[in-house]
């Protein structure tokens, strides 16, 4: 399954963030130990449009309510053309800021 194409590209910046995979363990003697719990590190991809039309707010919600936070999908990097294999890590947040026009931002979680 595939990211909706949209009328419209994320705004900048555009911002990819590792997930912290550190397990960490304190002592009394103010030592620390630490390991990774697995060897991969996973992006998150913050993800913003300004003035989405209200048709790509159409199509971005009807593939978020078919997805949720659940279903991985392939998500294409506007910057890089990079295709990663994504899920929503929290639900879409959208503010209405004109009339047929919202402000939509989420949260991509590499699988």
């Amino acid at each position: 399954m595939d990211y909706p194409t949209l009328s419209i590209n994320p705004e900048y910046p555009y911002v990819i963030t590792y997930e912290d995979s550190t397990i960490r363990s304190d002592f009394e003697g103010g030592y620390e130990i630490t390991r990774n719990r697995y060897t991969r590190f996973r992006r998150i991809i913050n993800v913003n449009y300004k003035y989405m039309s209200s048709t790509d707010f159409t199509t971005l919600n009807n593939f978020y309510n078919s997805v949720r936070c659940t279903v991985s999908f392939n998500f294409t990097c506007p910057v890089t053309s990079t295709v990663y294999n994504v899920r929503f890590a929290e639900p879409i947040n959208a503010e209405y800021v004109s009339y047929g026009y919202y402000n939509v931002s989420f949260k991509l979680k590499e699988v």
